[in-house]
C-alpha cells in the first residue's frame, strides 16, 4: 500500500500527473449521496461561508462557491472574507452573539478553544471515513484515506468538530532572484541558528540600501517559537495543558532576534508594525521586496509567487545545537468547521465535503492551503493544469522534509489567545518600549494565566 508520504516522495520525482486524470465527487455523484443518505435535505437555503487570506485565496474560494451554487441552485453561499487579524476580531465578537457564520475556517489552536465554548457543531454524525457507511443517513463528509495526523487536529474530546483542508509544514521562504544578483546560495542543509545569523551578516554586505537580509520573525510569520522551543522540549506544551519552558528560555529566544536586530540584519521595529497592522500577504516584507528571508509555512510559496516579479524558493527551519530534538512538525493547515448554531448544517456539511472532495473543487483550490488530507485527492491537485512550479516546489518541499519532521499534538484550548500575547511582547522589544527581560517575563505571565 502506497502511503501518504510515499505518494508525496514518487509525485515530487515523477512532476505532473497525467491531465486526463478523473475528478472525483462530481456533481451527479454527490446527488445521489444526498438523496440516498436519508437525511432531509433543503431545497432552498442561505448560508455564510467565513475565510481568512490574501487575494489569491480568496479569488480560489470564491471559485468553488460559484460551482457548488452551479451544482445546487436551491442554495445559495454568502461570502465573509478579510485578513487573519480582522477575522478572528469579527469571529470572536460574533462568537459572543453566537452568530458565528455557518461555515468558518479555523487554525489548529482555535478549534478546540471554539469547541469547547460550545461554538462548533459536532460532525460525527455528517462524516464517515468507511466506504460501507457512505449512505448512512447524514453521512456526507467522505474522510476515508485521509491523513489521521490532520485528522486528529480537527478533533476535541474524541469528537470532530473541523475537517482538515491541507497540510502543511514550517518553512524559510526566501528570494531567489536577490541572492543571485547578491552572488549567494541559500544557506546549506543542516545549517543552525548560529549558522543563519552568520549568513545573515554576510548577506547584508551585498544587499542594496533599504533591503534586510530578513524580516523580523519574532512574533509574527510561522511558528519560529514553537520550533525554537520543540528543539529543546518535546512539545510546548506539557500533559496538563501548561506551557513547557519557562522566563529564560522565552529571554533566550527573544534575545537571539535582538541580536539580529541590532545589527541590521532583520527589518526594523517600525517596518515590520506596519506588515502587522496591514495583515495582508501584500504587506509582507519579502514581499515588498524589503527582506531576502521570511519564517512562515510551506504553503505561502504559492501565495507569495503570484503577488511578486522575483522568484522565491524554500529551505527548512534552521535546526537546534547537535544533538536537539526535532523542533519542526507538519500539521493541518486549516480547517472548516460548522458554527453550533447553524440553520442549515447539513448544508454546510455538504459544503465542507465538496470543498475536499469533489475534483472540481479540489483542482480549483490547488495547494493554497496545504496539501490535500487524502492521497486521492492528491492525486486530483497534481494532474490539474492550473498546478504552477511553486505549488509543485510546495509538494517537493514536504516530500523531502515532511518524513524528518514529527507530528503535531493538538494544542491547549486557550493556547490561540498566545499568539497575541508574544506578538505584543516581540513588538515591544522592537520598538524599544521595553527590554527584552520585562517584555519576557510580562509575556510568560499573561501567557499562563491565560492557559489556567
Amino acid at each position: 500500500m502506497v502511503t501518504r508520504r510515499d505518494f508525496l516522495r514518487l509525485a515530487a520525482g515523477a512532476g505532473a500527473v497525467a491531465a486526463t486524470a478523473p475528478l472525483v465527487g462530481v456533481s451527479a455523484g454527490a446527488a445521489t449521496r444526498s438523496k440516498a443518505a436519508g437525511s432531509p435535505v433543503p431545497k432552498t437555503a442561505d448560508i455564510e461561508v467565513a475565510w481568512w487570506g490574501g487575494t489569491t485565496r480568496d479569488a480560489r474560494t470564491e471559485g468553488v462557491i460559484e460551482l457548488f451554487e452551479k451544482i445546487h441552485p436551491g442554495w445559495h453561499l454568502t461570502p465573509f472574507f478579510s485578513n487573519f487579524s480582522d477575522y478572528f476580531d469579527a469571529m470572536n465578537v460574533r462568537a459572543a452573539a453566537n452568530n458565528l457564520p455557518d461555515v468558518l475556517q479555523l487554525g489548529g489552536s482555535y478549534v478546540p478553544e471554539y469547541a469547547n465554548e460550545h461554538q462548533l457543531l459536532s460532525l460525527d454524525r455528517y462524516s464517515y471515513g468507511d466506504p460501507a457507511d457512505r449512505y448512512k443517513s447524514g453521512n456526507v463528509i467522505d474522510l476515508e484515506g485521509f491523513d489521521t495526523g490532520q485528522l486528529l487536529g480537527g478533533t476535541v474530546g474524541r469528537h470532530l468538530y473541523a475537517v482538515t483542508l491541507g497540510g502543511n509544514m514550517p518553512a524559510v521562504v526566501y528570494n531567489k532572484s536577490m541572492l543571485a544578483k547578491a552572488g549567494m546560495q541559500p544557506p546549506p542543509k543542516g545549517y543552525s541558528w548560529t549558522d543563519f545569523a552568520n549568513y545573515l551578516a554576510e548577506l547584508k554586505k551585498s544587499l542594496p540600501k533599504g533591503v534586510y537580509p530578513c524580516d523580523d520573525n519574532s512574533g509574527t510569520g510561522g511558528p519560529v517559537m514553537q520550533v525554537w522551543v520543540q528543539q529543546k522540549y518535546q512539545h510546548m506544551y506539557t500533559r496538563s495543558g501548561q506551557l513547557s519552558f519557562g522566563v529564560p528560555e522565552l529571554e533566550g529566544y527573544f534575545q537571539y532576534w535582538a541580536a539580529l536586530r541590532a545589527k541590521g540584519l532583520i527589518v526594523p521595529g517600525t517596518l515590520e508594525a506596519a506588515a502587522i497592522e496591514n495583515g495582508t500577504n501584500e504587506g509582507n516584507p519579502l514581499v515588498l521586496g524589503q527582506a531576502a528571508f521570511t519564517f512562515i509555512w510551506s504553503n505561502y510559496l504559492s501565495q507569495y509567487q503570484p503577488l511578486m516579479k522575483d522568484t522565491i524558493g524554500m529551505i527548512r527551519y534552521p535546526l537546534g545545537p547537535k544533538g536537539s530534538l526535532v523542533g519542526d512538525f507538519t500539521q493541518a493547515s486549516q480547517f472548516f468547521s460548522v458554527s453550533a448554531h447553524s440553520k442549515a448544517p447539513y448544508v454546510a456539511a455538504e459544503f465542507i465535503n465538496f470543498c475536499v472532495n469533489n475534483g472540481h473543487a479540489v483542482q480549483a483550490l490547488g495547494v493554497e492551503r496545504g496539501i490535500p488530507a487524502a492521497v486521492r485527492n492528491e492525486k486530483v491537485v497534481l494532474a490539474s493544469p492550473r498546478l504552477t512550479a511553486s505549488d509543485r516546489a510546495e509538494v517537493a518541499f514536504e516530500s523531502e522534509y515532511g518524513p524528518l519532521t514529527r507530528g503535531q499534538p493538538v494544542a491547549p484550548g486557550k493556547s490561540g489567545a498566545l499568539t497575541t500575547i508574544f506578538q505584543n511582547a516581540a513588538q515591544d522589544i522592537a520598538l524599544g518600549t521595553a527590554s527584552v527581560t520585562d517584555a519576557s517575563e510580562q509575556a510568560m505571565s499573561l501567557a499562563q494565566k491565560a492557559l489556567s
